[in-house]
């Protein structure tokens, strides 16, 4: 951040050109924080403090914070303006920053004389004057407004996925209910009039025909309702949804897609079986489009408290350095990864991706609640689903 940057560089010089910082605070307090200083002209907190962690300067920002005139501040810690066990953690951390050697960086939550607390990316250096004396410089900009505005930007994409969700399972119902069944019932016609109809010989193979396009476009739609929302799902779990899934795949693409699932799970809650099903779904067809591999191992298993499902496959791996900052790689990672992470972030879980010239495992870890696992079905698949 400039301002940080700047205002680090700016205490260093006046420090090194008011070199008698060992002075009364007042006096230092009174060449450092006028009316017209420099550092009450940005939008960042700025203090410094003594070998002690004593304030010796602090701007118009840090009394906006404390409540307390720069006066009333100078001689004492943090301790003494921050309530409670924070203000004594806070002064602990600025000893720590004085005893070491380097700039350290860290977000504090520090309370507001409103009673709300505001979090700042607080940047704290230790540095010696012309003396040789050892004092700590700190620089802290408010990001509450930033990180608000990411935390509403988490429930709104949350919000997003829910509902993009309830769409697919709509859409796969009333294809399902309503689409295939009118499918169904023409190709069921066809035949009944193939059977009646005598007289032109070409009427025999037209029906014919008909009657399979008929079947063929009833079954394309009861897949494509299935592909959006298995049934399965809602209706039996993460497990026989997986089963069907995988079953389809090796049919139509010739992958062998191994199970292995732990005996005793039962039903989870729906947001996590459903999250955890799209995030396999998902490693599936990125296995078909890039991975060139002919096998892949699906692992679900219950590790303590969380629930992990793996997806591993031999196929030639991501590009080198691909998967390194991946939410600044949309075009690279492409829209599924990010959609699983946030999937998963949502849930209080995290993805991991391993990738080489082997091969990649997709890594899917979600805590599950107390008792969100139901012994409803008990289900044990370790096999091979080859088309």
């Amino acid at each position: 951040m400039p301002e940080v940057s700047h205002s680090i560089r700016d205490l260093r010089q006046k420090t090194a050109e008011h070199h008698d910082l060992a002075h009364p605070a007042h006096r230092t307090a009174a060449k450092h924080n006028g009316k017209g200083g420099f550092t009450n002209h940005i939008a960042a907190a700025v203090f410094i403090n003594d070998e002690q962690g004593r304030y010796i300067f602090c701007n118009e920002k840090v009394e906006e914070l404390a409540g307390i005139r720069a006066g009333d501040l100078l001689g004492k810690t943090a301790a003494d303006w921050v309530a409670g066990e924070a203000g004594r953690l806070f002064h602990e951390r600025d000893l720590a920053a004085l005893s070491g050697s380097g700039l350290t960086e860290r977000i504090e939550m520090i309370p507001s004389q409103s009673g709300s607390a505001a979090e700042f990316l607080l940047v704290r250096f230790p540095f010696r004057d012309s003396s040789g004396r050892r004092f700590l410089g700190g620089v802290g900009v408010d990001i509450t407004p930033q990180k608000r505005a990411e935390a509403a930007l988490r429930q709104l994409t949350g919000r997003l996925v829910s509902m993009r969700d309830e769409e697919r399972r709509r859409i796969a119902r009333d294809l399902h209910d309503s689409t295939a069944q009118t499918l169904c019932a023409l190709a069921l016609k066809l035949g009944s009039i193939q059977q009646q109809m005598p007289g032109d010989p070409r009427t025999p193979k037209l029906l014919a025909e008909s009657v399979a396009l008929a079947e063929q476009a009833s079954n394309e739609v009861r897949n494509l309702s299935h592909l959006l929302h298995p049934p399965n799902l809602d209706h039996l779990g993460l497990i026989a949804a997986i089963e069907w899934h995988s079953s389809r795949v090796s049919e139509m693409t010739g992958i062998d897609v191994s199970l292995d699932f732990p005996a005793d799970l039962g039903r989870l809650p729906e947001d996590i079986e459903t999250a955890l099903f799209r995030i396999f779904q998902e490693s599936l067809e990125n296995i078909r489009r890039h991975s060139g591999s002919r096998i892949a191992k699906v692992r679900l298993m219950q590790r303590k408290e969380n629930m992990v499902i793996e997806v591993e496959d031999q196929g030639h791996g991501a590009p080198p350095g691909l998967l390194i900052n991946v939410d600044q790689n949309v075009a690279g990672v492409g829209l599924g990864v990010l959609g699983m992470r946030e999937r998963l972030r949502q849930l209080g879980g995290r993805l991991e991706i391993e990738s080489g010239g082997n091969g990649t495992t997709v890594r899917a870890i979600v805590p599950v609640p107390a008792g969100g696992s139901a012994q409803v079905h008990g289900l044990s698949a370790v096999g091979s689903l080859a088309a």
